[in-house]
């Protein structure tokens, strides 16, 4: 597998890729989030894991809100 620094996939990207988590008693998740490199004010779209009841969420939304990606997959596929 390879791997780029962030400044790598800045400059290519023109994006600032950075990570954040969020817990509560129901569900935990983490986000990777796109903000625009020439403009970091300007929030990009982001990929959103979330583990719940068993199940791996996966979406991944624009800046906009608008869902591009969504699927499910029950944790029991993993084994």
């Amino acid at each position: 597998m390879i791997y780029e620094p962030i400044e790598v996939f800045k400059e290519q990207a023109g994006l600032i890729p950075s990570l954040d988590t969020h817990d509560n008693d129901d569900w935990q998740c983490v986000l990777l989030n796109f903000d625009d490199a020439e403009n970091p004010e300007n929030y990009g779209g982001y990929v959103r894991l979330r583990l719940e009841n068993n199940h791996v969420y996966i979406q991944a939304f624009t800046a906009d809100g608008d869902v591009i990606l969504d699927k499910e997959i029950h944790c029991s596929q993993f084994r």
